[in-house]
């Protein structure tokens, strides 16, 4: 599966489409079972050859049961990360900061580094903490990805 969305690029700070491939793998190169999920860029996909995914098919056929494991495998999804950097104001501590931000979003990220600097957080010193913000199975809104306030991390 394939989406597409809108990110902050973050060498120019402006938007760029981006398009990420999700993928269930089955097994791996060896053949061992390797029930897992990625998710990438459409640089690193590449279509097996018909001698592989001939391979892969009498594979599926040998192996049916292992198969339907498989199809039937309750997946997690997969989340993506945004990492703020925030300096917190030294009238709070960490509870406090977190607190400030607890229940922030659904956001852009293009949206986070505005949103933390007009509660009072400085995103360009040098002295910074890690806001850590969350969009749960890259959850999608008009095209953007959007995150929620997950925590700030210690250090």
């Amino acid at each position: 599966m394939n989406r597409e969305f809108v990110p902050d690029d973050p060498l120019s700070g402006q938007e760029a489409k981006k398009t990420i491939v999700f993928s269930r793998r089955f097994v791996s190169s060896s053949f061992k079972r390797s029930f897992s999920e990625e998710a990438c860029d459409p640089v690193f996909v590449k279509l097996l050859g018909s001698d592989e995914l001939a391979t892969l098919q009498d594979f599926i056929a040998q192996n049916t049961d292992m198969h339907e494991k498989f199809r039937s495998h309750q997946w997690k999804g997969i989340d993506c990360v945004y990492n703020a950097r925030i300096a917190i104001p030294h009238d709070r501590d960490l509870a406090a900061a977190a607190a400030k931000l607890s229940g922030a979003g659904p956001m852009r990220d293009l949206d986070i580094s505005s949103f933390l600097e007009r509660l009072g957080f400085d995103t360009k010193t040098r002295a910074f903490r890690t806001a850590q913000f969350v969009s749960r199975n890259f959850e999608c809104r008009d095209g953007y990805l959007v995150f929620k306030f997950l925590r700030v991390l210690e250090s």
